[in-house]
């Protein structure tokens, strides 16, 4: 929590999936203790009266992301009432996954 106070947003992009990135100086924050790069999720429904998925990314234990989606692949229209924002942490997976070219 402490990175909230510190972060800047520094990039926005509104075409496909809508993010904000931001950018947290480390001399002003210490690292969160997270286990993977998504540990928080939420879901909203947007003015369409559709879900809309939002994923808080972290980097190195640094604030990196907020990104918003739809399943179904539209456009994100904004959210209809904050309040119907639903947030939830997301549950460590012990599986490792890699990728491999």
């Amino acid at each position: 929590m402490q990175q909230l106070h510190v972060a800047q947003v520094s990039e926005e992009s509104r075409s496909g999936c809508p993010t904000i990135a931001f950018q947290v100086d480390p001399l002003k924050a210490p690292p969160a203790k997270v286990r993977q790069r998504i540990p928080v999720e939420a879901l909203g429904i947007d003015v369409d009266g559709q879900e809309v998925h939002i994923l808080l990314h972290v980097v190195d234990g640094y604030l990196n992301e907020l990104e918003f989606f739809r399943y179904d692949h539209a456009s994100v229209s904004p959210i209809a009432k904050l309040r119907s924002i639903q947030v939830s942490l997301v549950p460590f997976q012990t599986e490792v996954y890699t990728v491999t070219p």
